[in-house]
């Protein structure tokens, strides 16, 4: 009988789009803190990360809807061949809107790292 691979999954490719600077370090330490998930960058704004979304394979979206210039739901609306998306947001009602874009998961801001982390495994 053969014996199973002990195969560990590969790291999800994970970009962040956000504009705030608390934010943005907050989710990028979250990110690098999990071996399941390896950073890829952060941008933004839509037009930066559909430009890196072009560039490099993503597994993961962590994104935020309240964007300059730009809801993050355009870039969803936009790109219909997109990664798993878990959305960010101060206002707790954009989470019906998010799921009728078929978001995995939609953290309210501010979030634990334990939240994120039970988002992230959905």
């Amino acid at each position: 009988m053969a014996s199973a691979e002990n195969t560990v999954p590969a790291p999800l490719r994970t970009l962040i789009v956000e504009d705030d600077p608390v934010h943005l370090v907050l989710v990028r330490s979250f990110v690098e803190q999990l071996p399941i998930l390896q950073f890829m960058g952060a941008v933004q704004n839509v037009q930066e990360a559909e430009r890196l979304l072009a560039e490099m394979p993503v597994d993961l979206l962590v994104l935020d809807i309240g964007l300059p210039g730009d809801s993050g739901y355009r870039l969803l609306e936009r790109s219909p061949l997109l990664p798993a998306v878990i959305v960010t947001t101060g206002d707790p009602g954009h989470a019906l809107e998010g799921f009728e874009h078929g978001v995995v998961d939609l953290l309210v801001k501010p979030f634990s790292k334990g939240r994120f982390l039970q988002a992230v495994h959905r």
